[in-house]
């Protein structure tokens, strides 16, 4: 591919810039968990849904650690990335790579047992431990795709020539790669411990090129244009509000609800006494029914006695506020980026 001129201010090396946090959708399945009976009969899907994404999410953190080989320490990383290209075809990337000569883009699998892949169908296939088989598409033609979606997409922006590749990596150590009799392994498809070398095997093939240009531009573009995928799991589910148990969870106890007295929310399992402890079930609230809360709403999921009470908590809470008197609502406003760290400390799936 061809290799485009460094502008004379850009030659210093980019920081390290790694767009890393749970997905949305995971928080969302975590937060409904938090007030699902165990009895629901929709409580083991809503576990695999978890399970599934948690899956993603682990195998998202070990590409990192497999990177810190990478001989170019300063090249950008973003995650989980949702482009539209003409404005209305979506695709997404696990990973987009910015390194100072050219464009990686990398498919995390974090699958287990063997996993066989047949170029030639297009499929890979994955055997379980319990001796079930699961089917999914060749990753090389997945990754292959997003390749050829971004590059029309850099195209439609005015970055043309940009070298884009693409690798994909099995991030698992309880993984078996295994190839279709009588055809040959893609190159491009490795494990975490190889990862590094082949992508040091990229920047030594790309050494006599020049450097990209505007890449820090290009960088907050794809940013800018990153359109999360919006998923209502409450639908998924066949879930309505009526499932859910109001109130607020005791962080000890996880499932148990505590009780509110004298401005302080108290546990008659533990002990546990807190004043703040209703924080986080309004920010469940927030990933579950979204950010708009009425003072009636507010007091029905925080079980509380007196709406006089859900005002004043509401006023320390200093919400924007619309409308007048019982047609008042209220916006919660939480950071996906980094108000939901509560969530990831208790895996439902495996208490």
């Amino acid at each position: 591919m061809g290799c485009l001129r460094l502008n004379s201010d850009e030659k210093r090396s980019c920081p390290l810039s790694k767009v890393f946090e749970p997905p949305n959708q995971l928080l969302q399945l975590m937060s409904i968990d938090r007030h699902l009976r165990d009895d629901d009969p929709t409580f083991p899907k809503l576990l695999e849904e978890i399970k599934s994404f948690d899956s993603g999410y682990a195998g998202e953190q070990s590409l990192h650690y497999y990177l810190g080989t990478v001989l170019e320490p300063h090249f950008q990383a973003l995650q989980g990335i949702r482009l539209l290209l003409d404005h209305k075809h979506a695709f997404q990337m696990d990973h987009i790579l910015i390194f100072s000569k050219f464009i990686l883009i990398v498919e995390v699998k974090n699958l287990t047992g063997i996993v066989t892949i047949d170029h030639e169908l297009g499929l890979m296939y994955q055997e379980k431990s319990d001796g079930s088989t699961k089917t999914y598409q060749d990753p090389i033609a997945q990754v292959h795709k997003q390749a050829y979606h971004f590059r029309s997409w850099l195209h439609e922006r005015g970055y043309t020539g940009m070298p884009v590749e693409n690798l994909v990596t099995f991030v698992n150590r309880n993984v078996v790669l295994k190839r279709e009799s009588g055809v040959e392994l893609d190159p491009r498809i490795t494990t975490g411990y190889k990862i590094g070398d082949l992508i040091n095997q990229l920047i030594n093939q790309y050494k006599d090129c020049y450097h990209l240009k505007n890449t820090h531009q290009l960088l907050r573009e794809i940013k800018r244009s990153h359109t999360p995928l919006e998923v209502n799991h409450m639908d998924k589910l066949n879930l309505t509000p009526r499932n859910l148990v109001p109130g607020v969870n005791c962080p000890d106890c996880h499932k148990v609800m505590l009780n509110y007295r004298s401005g302080k929310w108290h546990c008659s399992k533990c002990g546990l006494v807190s004043r703040d402890a209703h924080i986080s079930a309004l920010k469940d609230y927030f990933l579950i029914f979204g950010p708009e809360i009425t003072n009636k709403k507010l007091k029905y999921w925080l079980r509380l006695d007196s709406a006089d009470v859900a005002y004043q908590i509401i006023k320390k809470l200093n919400l924007r506020s619309s409308g007048k008197n019982r047609y008042r609502k209220y916006r919660l406003n939480y950071s996906i980026d980094s108000d939901f760290s509560y969530l990831m400390k208790h895996r439902p799936y495996k208490r």
